[in-house]
């Protein structure tokens, strides 16, 4: 029997990797739109979005409740992360489920989305809850609290959308199909009833704010060979897909930090380096695993390109790109850590004071569960 984290990453998933979202953004009983209230420097849609685009999900559909809110249309050609915004259009007074249903019949969305709350911020691994679509079988998966709530993240197909009818998505999702209910026991915030905003604005700082895995690429996702530039150049190391997932799941950052000399010395260039990151993240979202972001160095004091040929603080072992990575991101000093294969490696998780993890061949999977069993029971 071959488990299912060892098929090979080529293969993908029988319908495709999920690139879509619909997003909800309703009126509460007094007429606000919970999701446009600000809270930890953005609103809260904007984080919602943020947590889809940083999965990957790059076309994301508005929907209001009609009628929309002043500013609705401010929306309408934004980006979140990258993520490009549209409003999903709509005849004035229809239902916002309407709307998507109709969207879904006269074949507007994708044939499997994310149905996403922008009232509710619940950082599960979507790429998860929509591969259980496809592995499952099932017309639509709901991720859901251990308390039973749904947390406002479910991957529908097109069919089962365009059934859609009511003002409650769950409710509509379990009569238009056989809704299958995946249990995620993560934190969440949800702004949908004005008794729960009080608790959703304390504990959604702390959600935004989770620690982080710096992991060496060449030699620790893939096997290391001389300056690794092409598709072709990458052999996966075994469970590495596997392990990314897992820190997915456990609600980690995941950053690759990389020296890519190779860049200096002239044997390729920044943007041959950017489409393998690229390639090798469609590969990882097959696999409903994803990086939050590459860092590189380009860098060599004996390099041949002018400008890069220069000593710099972002070479490891010197501590840069984890620092740079600290400053995009809202990563907590408490559970960060680094793994790589070599010397240097523990050398920048001491200069940048994070534990170092040495990976010396075998399973990635299993040294990232362990060092997860490891650091819970030490409760850091």
């Amino acid at each position: 029997m071959t488990r299912d984290d060892e098929t090979p990453l080529t293969e993908g998933l029988p319908g495709g990797v999920v690139r879509q979202a619909v997003v909800l953004a309703p009126c509460d009983p007094a007429g606000q739109v919970p999701a446009l209230e600000l809270v930890a420097g953005a609103t809260v849609l904007e984080h919602v979005i943020g947590e889809l685009a940083r999965h990957g999900i790059d076309d994301v559909r508005l929907v209001w409740d009609a009628p929309a809110p002043p500013g609705a249309a401010a929306w309408d050609g934004a980006t979140v992360r990258g993520a490009p915004v549209v409003n999903l259009s709509a005849e004035s007074g229809t239902p916002a489920l309407a709307t998507v249903a109709a969207a879904a019949a006269a074949g507007a969305l994708d044939p499997v989305f994310l149905l996403v709350r922008g009232d509710m911020v619940f950082p599960v691994n979507v790429l998860d809850v929509a591969r259980r679509v496809d592995h499952d079988g099932a017309p639509a998966v709901a991720a859901c609290h251990p308390d039973g709530h749904w947390g406002g993240v479910a991957a529908v197909r097109a069919e089962t959308a365009a059934r859609l009818a009511g003002t409650d998505p769950l409710e509509a999702l379990e009569r238009a199909s056989g809704l299958l209910a995946l249990n995620y026991d993560r934190p969440w915030a949800d702004f949908t009833e004005p008794a729960r905003r009080d608790q959703a604005e304390m504990e959604l700082p702390r959600l935004l704010r989770r620690p982080a895995a710096f992991l060496d690429r060449d030699g620790v996702l893939n096997v290391d060979v001389a300056y690794a530039h092409r598709p072709d150049h990458i052999t996966w190391q075994p469970g590495a897909a596997a392990a990314v997932k897992t820190l997915n799941d456990a609600g980690y950052w995941v950053f690759v930090v990389t020296n890519q000399s190779g860049i200096a010395r002239g044997y390729y260039d920044a943007a041959a380096m950017h489409h393998l990151h690229a390639w090798m993240q469609n590969q990882l979202r097959m696999r409903a695993a994803h990086v939050d972001a590459f860092y590189h160095c380009p860098h060599h004091p004996e390099g041949t390109v002018p400008g890069l040929d220069v000593a710099c603080a972002c070479r490891k072992p010197a501590p840069g790109l984890i620092q740079q990575a600290c400053g995009d991101w809202a990563v907590a000093d408490t559970g960060s850590f680094v793994v790589g294969d070599r010397d240097g490696d523990m050398d920048l998780a001491r200069a940048a004071g994070l534990p170092g993890y040495w990976y010396a061949g075998g399973d990635l999977e299993d040294l990232i569960r362990r060092i997860l069993a490891g650091r819970a029971e030490r409760n850091v």
